[in-house]
């Protein structure tokens, strides 16, 4: 039983090679997950390998048991189709496609076959590694827009312009209250300078009583015999209207 050792490629990816060895007995589903192990990527997604020749172009394709599609009518099932079925040159050539998201190829080509029946370590396995596989999963970087003005940004100047506001506000209820308060007094002022008080509404003591009492007298006595305006004529007017 032969042992085949193929060169293993990532399409477009260059300086990065893996090579694994494989018995010519055992079917691609074997050399499938032999690849994937050997890159680092997981076993979620479908696949298929298609026969080439020298110039990669593909041809019959032997597709992964799991396939719900095929890009080719009919194809050969992995897991029933062994490696040696497919081998007509030392330097036999398969494309591996793998349809993940991104889509990856592979690009497989023997490089060696060995008669012999190996070394007894099981099979595949790589012998062979070159570069860093690259992610099966690109991180992909979200840009967000640059927010320049944000409430929380802007939240500590309207505070600090509220404050502002009711210090002004507070300002003018003291300046209305001083006003209000000179008014005010001021009113009270007018009112007290206004009350001029009169000798006449005194209260009189008892010789003031007194001597009101005989000008009152007086003045009586005067309105009797006709002195003072308005009081009646004398007798003398009434002689000298008689004669």
């Amino acid at each position: 039983m032969a042992i085949y050792r193929f060169h293993i490629e990532i399409e477009d990816y260059e300086g990065i090679s893996r090579e694994i060895e494989i018995r010519s007995a055992q079917t691609f589903e074997d050399l499938h997950y032999a690849i994937l192990r050997a890159f680092s990527f997981d076993l979620k997604h479908p696949a298929s390998f298609f026969y080439s020749d020298d110039l990669w172009h593909m041809e019959d394709e032997i597709a992964f048991k799991d396939m719900q599609y095929s890009m080719v009518n009919n194809p050969m099932p992995m897991n029933k189709t062994r490696i040696s079925d497919y081998i007509d040159d030392p330097h036999q050539r398969f494309v591996y496609v793998y349809q993940s998201d991104e889509g990856w190829a592979f690009l497989v080509e023997l490089v060696n076959i060995d008669t012999g029946s190996g070394d007894g370590n099981p099979y595949p396995r790589m012998v062979k590694s070159v570069g860093e596989a690259p992610k099966q999963y690109p991180v992909k970087t979200i840009v967000k827009p640059k927010i320049e003005d944000t409430p929380k940004a802007a939240a500590p100047d309207l505070l600090e312009a509220l404050e502002d506001d009711g210090e002004e506000a507070a300002d003018d209820l003291v300046v209305f209250e001083s006003l209000e308060a000179g008014a005010k007094s001021s009113k009270e002022a007018s009112i007290d300078l206004d009350l001029t008080i009169d000798d006449d509404d005194l209260p009189l003591d008892d010789e003031e009583e007194e001597a009101d009492e005989e000008d009152d007298m007086d003045e009586d006595d005067d309105d009797d015999f006709g002195g003072g305006r308005g009081g009646k004529r004398g007798r003398s007017d009434y002689d000298d209207d008689d004669y």
